[in-house]
């Protein structure tokens, strides 16, 4: 009879937190570079010679000419992900301290009167 910790062991897909948290991040930013939507948080920011890409918190900053050189390189990054074992070891290094979301503070509200 099979244990369900063999099961487990066996069977369990096992998700790198850090790598994982970077590919969503570059979803995101491919997804916003399709759509047009530039903020001041885009990885790819357009300027007068083209755009601009640093890869988040990846100390790396490239530069091209169109939209879809751009979204090339991002596609090419994904690939990287998967393949590149010291890419994701370089990933890791940075995103690696993700931690959840602390809870927002709670607002003081009015103080209760004295009765």
């Amino acid at each position: 009879m099979v244990t369900y910790a063999e099961l487990v062991a066996k069977h369990a897909v096992k998700t790198n937190k850090a790598v994982a948290a970077f590919s969503k991040a570059l979803d995101k930013q491919i997804d916003g570079l399709r759509k047009g939507e530039f903020n001041r948080r885009s990885w790819a920011k357009e300027d007068i010679s083209g755009f601009h890409v640093k890869l988040g918190k990846l100390e790396d900053e490239f530069q091209f000419d169109t939209k879809e050189d751009v979204l090339t390189f991002f596609d090419q990054i994904k690939a990287a992900i998967r393949d590149d074992s010291d890419f994701t070891a370089k990933i890791e290094e940075l995103y690696g301290d993700v931690q959840p979301n602390e809870e927002p503070k709670t607002k003081r509200g009015r103080k209760p009167k004295n009765a």
